[in-house]
């Protein structure tokens, strides 16, 4: 699958004042922040919700138990950064990329991601419920107790993932490669629809057999 890369001014500026006096007078005027590189940000319980940012690099920052729902976020790179516990419901996400980070326990819920590719991401106990997924990878990421549940993949590719106690409850993964995954336990509904056309290995479809109460000697 071929992703739209982010896209970047030729110079990125460092930010002219403190981060988050930034983010407060970009909040009070409404105006999108662009064309920045923040580094080693720390943002606890900081409210952003609605914020426009495009144009941004993200390094080493923190944002604990933060609030950016509705956020807009359009060629950003998060590059090293935690945003475990954030509140992320309905943020729109286009041509972005995060690489080595944490997200434990984020809420996503309602989230749109289009163009998006996350590598080397802790998402353990993260929400991406009712979540549209448009030309988005996952690549070496955990996924534990993570809940994808009524989900849109329109597009959508999980290379090397941890998949273990995952709810995919009513999200169709049919055509999707879960072959180089790691799959246990996985959380789906009564009918198992969620796993019909999905792309397994044989061991892995004897793992998934559990599922049916199938008992294989």
């Amino acid at each position: 699958m071929k992703l739209q890369q982010p896209q970047f001014p030729a110079m990125l500026a460092a930010p002219d004042c403190d981060p988050a006096e930034l983010f407060f007078r970009a909040a009070q005027s409404e105006e999108e922040l662009e064309g920045l590189h923040i580094c080693n940000g720390f943002f606890p319980g900081t409210d952003i919700s609605g914020q426009r940012f495009r144009g941004m690099i993200f390094e080493g920052c923190r944002f604990p138990g933060s609030s950016l729902r509705r956020a807009s976020f359009v060629d950003v790179r998060f590059l090293n950064c935690d945003l475990s516990n954030c509140q992320l419901e309905e943020a729109y996400f286009n041509r972005c990329e995060c690489i080595s980070c944490k997200w434990v326990g984020a809420v996503l819920e309602g989230c749109t991601l289009r163009d998006v590719k996350a590598a080397s991401v802790n998402l353990q106990y993260c929400n991406l419920d009712h979540s549209l997924f448009d030309h988005v990878l996952f690549e070496n990421c955990d996924l534990g107790h993570a809940f994808l549940t009524q989900c849109r993949p329109k597009k959508l590719e999980l290379e090397g993932c941890r998949m273990v106690q995952t709810s995919v409850h009513r999200t169709p993964l049919q055509g999707i490669n879960l072959s180089s995954c790691e799959l246990s336990g996985l959380v789906v509904s009564e009918n198992f629809l969620e796993l019909k056309g999905a792309v397994v290995r044989a061991d892995q479809a004897l793992e998934l057999s559990r599922l049916l109460g199938i008992v294989i000697e």
